[in-house]
């Protein structure tokens, strides 16, 4: 692999987590 795509997986690793976060608060909030 090289770095470039390293960073994509990490940035889209991070982008699920965010996604996962917001809609665990989504679901404490509603």
């Amino acid at each position: 692999m090289t770095e470039n795509t390293l960073k994509i997986t990490f940035k889209q690793r991070d982008d699920h987590r965010d996604a996962a976060r917001e809609r665990l608060r989504r679901a404490e909030a509603g």
